[in-house]
């Protein structure tokens, strides 16, 4: 299937078949469609999610090599999907090479549904290439269900086309993928190109979908003009008001401040674990990276055993796993939260229960590093006491106790016990000889504008609060 455009590069949407004997097949294929698109006078060959089917394994390269060299041979462009695998990371990916065989986008992809989530990391960065006159996005799958995402690539990169790579297999989620483009088009006032299994859409910034006509050759072909709508495009996008988003999913106003134990809030918890890390990054909730990196600086060993008290999904752990810590144990009482936090892949072990419980079934001593972010609110959720008692016990000799809370929550009426319990045991560990305070400070930025209070310890022999 062949889509062109006048003083516009012909596009080639082409489909392969599912390997049955290994990626060999595939490739061939591949390079054999690009010499078909190119010997019909498209500039571009453009197949679908992870058409170079690998499989789930680390040999990509020596396949995306070989189509590479197929694109100079036949002086065409190819983007194709693929697994980018490597020992740390595996991408759901795009790739866009040009005619003359050079890499120049790869598009890893960004959202992920609650079903495909697990699999693949997440990328980071959209992708907008160019080809001649042309300004391409890359996008895939679950991508059309994020709508800034394509406003992005339109306000921001210009884009002109943009083409979503879709493998799902379910009839009832291609349909409304297949409605969705329509909607993405009109929006940013550009065309969307649907790029499945076993057929293509292509739909104009009208809405409509394009009329493909086939001429003597079974390429398929239409004529636009870009610059039409693209002089427009400022004209129909309405001025969004991203302050009153923001509030709409603010943090603080969703806590209940009931007992952690209620089943109130182990509901909140447990419909919420499936998009928890999303939504914490869209609040800029940086207190993971501040905190591991407080504790790498202050000379914790990286192999040394580390507890994340009210664990949740690992978000703290993950932070510290990027600064190098490799034996960390995760403790909460949150099903739901945990099985995310178990798909991170960072923790030797995984304790379900509430902390005050689980803990006195832990051996003194057993720990280099114990830290708790994020959980000192009110009484019933976490006591301070119970909880520095605890860790006191638990932290080996010349291990660090580590705490780290948002200031701004705690200033809240139904916080104030905790706030004034904390204060009074932070003060008699400062005169305690056997506990050095390392740090005690404000940090800007907890959670979006919120300061939060980061307290850091080393215990220099054993000791007890009363």
């Amino acid at each position: 299937f062949f889509f062109a455009a006048a003083n516009m590069p012909c596009i080639a949407f082409c489909q392969v078949s599912t390997p049955s004997e290994g990626k060999s097949l595939n490739t061939l294929e591949m390079i054999d469609k690009m010499k078909q698109a190119a010997l019909s006078g498209a500039k571009l060959a453009v197949f679908g999610e992870r058409a170079l089917n690998t499989g789930l394994t680390k040999d990509h390269k020596a396949s995306s090599k070989e189509i590479a060299i197929a694109a100079q041979q036949f002086s065409i462009a190819v983007i194709y999907g693929f697994v980018e695998y490597n020992p740390l990371h595996m991408y759901n990916a795009l790739m866009f090479i040009d005619h003359s065989g050079k890499e120049v986008g790869c598009y890893r992809k960004v959202h992920f549904s609650c079903i495909d989530q697990g699999t693949f990391e997440a990328g980071t960065k959209m992708c907008v290439v160019s080809l001649d006159n042309l300004r391409i996005g890359l996008a895939i799958g679950s991508d059309l269900l994020v709508p800034q995402f394509f406003t992005a690539m339109s306000s921001k990169a210009g884009a002109q086309l943009v083409i979503v790579a879709s493998g799902v297999e379910d009839h009832a989620l291609s349909s409304q993928y297949g409605t969705i483009v329509h909607a993405r088009a009109v929006e940013n006032q550009f065309h969307v190109a649907l790029v499945e299994l076993e057929a293509f859409k292509i739909c104009q910034p009208s809405g409509q979908t394009l009329p493909l006509h086939s001429n003597t050759e079974g390429i398929l072909l239409h004529d636009f003009q870009p610059g039409t709508f693209f002089k427009n495009r400022q004209q129909l996008l309405p001025k969004p008001q991203p302050e009153l988003y923001t509030a709409a999913i603010s943090y603080e106003t969703e806590v209940p401040w009931e007992n952690e134990t209620s089943a109130a809030t182990q509901e909140f918890f447990h419909n919420r674990a499936g998009y928890y890390d999303q939504q914490m990054r869209d609040v800029q909730y940086n207190a993971p990276m501040i905190v591991a990196k407080a504790v790498a600086q202050v000379g914790a060993q990286k192999n040394g055993r580390v507890l994340d008290i009210a664990a949740g999904t690992g978000l703290v752990g993950e932070a510290f796993a990027q600064h190098g810590f490799v034996n960390m144990v995760a403790l909460d009482r949150n099903e739901a939260m945990l099985q995310e936090a178990e798909k991170k892949g960072i923790y030797k072990e995984i304790i379900l229960g509430p902390f005050e419980v689980k803990a006195t079934s832990l051996p003194s001593g057993s720990f280099h590093v114990c830290h708790c972010v994020g959980s000192l609110m009110t009484m019933q959720w976490l006591n301070p006491l119970v909880l520095l008692q605890e860790m006191l016990r638990l932290v080996e000799v010349a291990g660090f106790l580590v705490l780290l809370w948002n200031t701004t929550e705690l200033k809240e009426p139904q916080c104030q016990e905790v706030a004034i319990t904390l204060e009074k045991i932070l003060d008699d560990l400062q005169m305690e000889e056997g506990c050095k305070v390392l740090q005690h400070k404000s940090v800007p930025n907890y959670l979006g504008a919120c300061e939060g209070t980061l307290w850091i310890a080393q215990k220099l022999r054993p000791i007890k609060l009363c």
